[in-house]
């Protein structure tokens, strides 16, 4: 799976813009020496950018990769 990291910035309104200008190569995560671990980490450390910082305050995280077993 190849992904595109594109540099923005994100202001107090939670508007993002895009900082490039020129062309974006594209990467993969692994040539990047991430996994998907560190993913969610950034994810969860970050949820305003996702969801801006109102929503962001609505989002408990209870539990990341939670193995769960079948009842019988």
């Amino acid at each position: 799976m190849n992904a595109v990291i594109i540099p923005t910035t994100l202001n107090k309104d939670a508007e993002r813009k895009i900082m490039a200008s020129d062309a974006i190569e594209p990467v993969t995560f692994s040539s990047l020496e991430l996994r998907e671990s560190d993913i969610e980490e950034f994810v969860s450390n970050n949820l305003n950018a996702f969801l801006g910082v109102q929503g962001s305050e609505d989002i408990l995280i209870i539990g990341r990769q939670v193995i769960t077993t079948a009842i019988k």
